[in-house]
């Protein structure tokens, strides 16, 4: 009896471990043909410093995923080290399923400097109002002309996050982002914008010469940014030379006139 029970005991533990020896097979296997041996990293880099940091991206993300099985990965890896590199943001990740997977990384480009308080330095954003740089000119990096110049606000943040201390950059952003839509490049007509801490007025320079004074932008935003850009394209040449674009609301209703004189001289 007992060499009976020893024997049955004995096939048990026998396809106990050829169950093992089965399913360890199996596995290895599957994590083989599922295992990421092509990591494709599409970056759009559009500035010459850019290129560079696209390089090391392009080789750390492959060195991230390269062997990793793909049922297992995410985006939070490419994240992490798009998050070194300020200018650049994760636009796509995708599973091309057995074992290839493609990043696509895009490059924000930069759009407007606000002077910090007490400092000489700019912080450069993007249009979201992200921080791409801190530096002491608010020249852009891919073409040397000046992004636009935010003056009046006091605000911080680090490379990488978003702007805080004042919320009045959100208005403002919303604004120029809109107008920028509508004139095809905000930075290709407008200097500087200023804001006021004694009155509710936006007043933007443009690089012809005609000033834009903006009344009350948190109301009306966009819609506002619509009306402006709108006239603002109506001028002829001679026109946009001199003298102001008033916005003024009266109710519900948003006014916009252009003026060959400027009301501030």
């Amino acid at each position: 009896m007992n060499t009976k029970a020893g024997i049955k005991q004995k096939r048990f533990w026998v396809i106990i471990l050829t169950v093992l020896i089965f399913f360890a097979g199996a596995f290895l296997g599957f994590a083989t043909v599922f295992r990421v041996d092509e990591v494709v990293v599409e970056v759009s880099a559009i500035s010459e410093d850019a290129k560079t940091e696209a390089q090391d991206i392009r080789a750390r993300l492959k060195k991230c995923y390269e062997d990793e099985n793909i049922f297992v990965i995410n985006d939070k890896g490419a994240k992490s080290i798009v998050a070194d590199y300020p200018h650049f943001r994760i636009k796509g990740f995708r599973k091309d399923y057995p074992n290839r997977i493609v990043l696509t990384v895009t490059e924000d480009a930069e759009v407007y400097a606000v002077k910090q308080a007490g400092k000489e330095e700019y912080l450069i954003l993007g249009a979201d109002g992200t921080i791409l740089a801190i530096r002491e000119t608010p020249l852009n990096r891919l073409d040397g002309n000046a992004n636009v110049v935010i003056e009046g606000l006091s605000v911080s943040g680090k490379k990488g996050e978003k702007v805080n201390g004042d919320n009045r950059l959100n208005v403002v952003l919303e604004f120029c982002n809109q107008l920028s839509e509508k004139l095809n490049g905000i930075r290709n007509n407008v200097l500087t914008v200023k804001i006021f801490d004694n009155a509710p007025q936006l007043h933007i320079y443009t690089q012809e010469g005609v000033k834009i004074y903006v009344a009350f932008p948190e109301q009306f935003t966009t819609q506002k940014a619509d009306k402006i850009a709108e006239k603002y394209l109506a001028l002829s040449d001679e026109e946009r030379l001199s003298g102001c674009i008033l916005s003024t609301d009266k109710g519900n209703e948003i006014y916009v006139e252009y003026q060959q004189k400027d009301i501030s001289e």
